[in-house]
């Protein structure tokens, strides 16, 4: 057979196999558009937190954050105010209608480098969970000690909601449970003793 044959004899069974595929496509129904999981905001397709695209409410944030965090952690209102878990019955009814935007907790250290190998532990542990939270490492004056300290703080929030959802308590209560293991405990200082 000739060269000339051969490319004939691959044009018709491309040109048949194209046909064949036309045919599959015309018969089978047409499949809905998929919606993009890496949206914004979720939507009924893809609901990953369980809450219909809505963050948790004040009072269902608060009853989490009485419940199952230590008391080291507070519920931060807007990017200004921070709301103590030890709210008194007014407190309750006016922030009512307010959404909280994070959870927030902070830890003291005796210098920088212990308290960068503190929030290393905590990235990793945010990492295996795949929730990110917002780690912050300052050296910061208290005035009334007038004395400086090395502070990290953890905000926990999920951005796709704008506010909070039930994964941040969960991370909140996996890093509860990492700064007391011992490797971890004597990276940072207890303000309650």
């Amino acid at each position: 057979m000739s060269l000339r044959c051969m490319s004939s004899t691959k044009t018709s069974q491309k040109n048949t196999e194209s046909s064949n595929n036309d045919y599959m496509t015309k018969t089978q129904p047409k499949k809905k558009a998929r919606i993009d999981p890496t949206a914004k905001r979720p939507n009924q397709i893809c609901d990953p937190y369980g809450q219909n695209g809505q963050p948790l409410s004040y009072t269902e944030a608060n009853l989490n954050l009485q419940t199952i965090l230590h008391s080291r952690w507070h519920l931060v209102l807007s990017h200004h105010e921070q709301s103590s878990s030890s709210s008194t019955h007014d407190d309750t009814n006016s922030n009512e209608h307010k959404k909280p935007k994070s959870i927030r907790t902070e830890f003291h250290h005796t210098d920088f480098y212990t308290a960068s190998k503190f929030i290393s532990q905590l990235a990793a542990l945010a990492h295996n969970h795949h929730h990110y939270p917002k780690l912050t490492l300052e050296r910061r004056l208290f005035k009334k000690e007038k004395c400086w300290k090395i502070v990290s703080r953890v905000d926990l929030c999920t951005v796709a909601l704008g506010g909070l959802s039930y994964h941040d308590f969960h991370l909140g209560m996996l890093i509860d449970l990492e700064v007391e293991r011992d490797a971890v405990r004597d990276l940072w200082l207890d303000d309650e003793k």
